[in-house]
């Protein structure tokens, strides 16, 4: 029972944990973008800096992962999306 509700936990906050991260990398790349920088992912050189849309895409991405069944694959893009926003942080930082 502790081991289903570990599960179901970690189930629930991942996809929440990868909207919200990309929802910070949204924001940390408007800003960069307004010091100056520019977008490094050529995918998303016309939406990256908008939250709306990344929230979006990273919401569909969830839920087809998990409808799947390869919600596991979230953690390992969690991981990344962490990579990406400690990235973008300094970057912000740097050019202040």
């Amino acid at each position: 029972m502790k081991t289903l509700r570990r599960h179901l936990s970690l189930s629930l906050a991942l996809p929440f944990a990868f909207v919200g991260l990309n929802i910070l990398d949204a924001r940390l790349t408007s800003w960069a973008i307004s010091l100056g920088s520019s977008e490094a992912n050529p995918l998303a050189v016309g939406f990256g800096s908008s939250m709306f849309l990344k929230a979006l895409i990273a919401l569909c991405i969830a839920i087809v992962l998990i409808k799947v069944g390869r919600s596991r694959l979230l953690k390992l893009l969690c991981m990344g999306m962490c990579l990406i926003v400690a990235w973008n942080t300094l970057a912000v930082v740097s050019w202040m």
